[in-house]
């Protein structure tokens, strides 16, 4: 951004378009106005170098996909899993009829520990239902794939003959136990394929990361 405002040090500065009129403005009453836009233009250049991109903790800072809101130390985030039809029928590490699932969100270090919000799921379907399975996908956390919300039936999602969303939400206990270092996934009995279903599921998962201090 260029310098728009330049100081004066004459008692007269030019006014509007017309460059033989002149107004008599005071160089004291004129530049601490100009001070004030000079730095603001600097604000403004800060900005336009890509500085900024999101507001954290009321600070300024550089912009981290996926960021909603957050504090210090629980960050709010909301990340975008696609699972293809391998890993929806696999059993495989990675896929949903593994023991661990199929991850949505990577585990973090051991300082910290993820709180599940919430997950929409989104089965895009394609040319023939998924079948088998035992209506039990959940998502999970950890190595045991400890379920942490409710479940969503095969009609209501991959055992669609169509497209369908479930929204998943935390279970509705007293307390949760959580661990740190873990991942959070989405898991079931295997599913298997007919031979033509080729759907994928999309799975937007909001989590909060949370430094322990432990």
């Amino acid at each position: 951004m260029s310098t728009t405002a330049t100081k004066v040090t004459t008692t007269k500065i030019l006014a509007g378009g017309d460059p033989s009129v002149y107004l008599p403005v005071l160089s004291k009453d004129f530049n601490p106005v100009i001070d004030d836009v000079l730095d603001l233009e600097t604000r403004l250049d800060t900005v336009e170098a890509g500085t900024f991109a999101g507001v954290i903790s009321g600070t300024l800072g550089t912009f981290t996909a996926g960021v909603s809101k957050g504090t210090a130390n629980a960050v709010e985030f909301t990340v975008l899993t696609t699972l293809t039809a391998t890993e929806i029928v696999g059993t495989a590490a990675g896929d949903i009829g593994h023991a661990s699932g199929a991850t949505l969100v990577t585990a973090p270090t051991s300082s910290y520990t993820l709180e599940f919000v919430s997950a929409v799921a989104i089965y895009d379907f394609a040319t023939a239902a998924y079948t088998g399975g035992a209506s039990d996908l959940v998502i999970a956390i950890g190595s045991a794939g400890a379920a942490i919300s409710g479940v969503a039936t095969m009609a209501n999602l991959l055992g669609a003959a169509g497209d369908k969303i479930v929204y998943f939400v935390p279970l509705a206990t007293v307390a949760v136990p959580m661990s740190v270092g873990t991942a959070i996934s989405l898991r079931g009995t295997a599913i298997t394929n007919p031979g033509t279903a080729a759907g994928v599921l999309r799975v937007y998962t909001t989590y909060r990361k949370i430094l322990t201090g432990l």
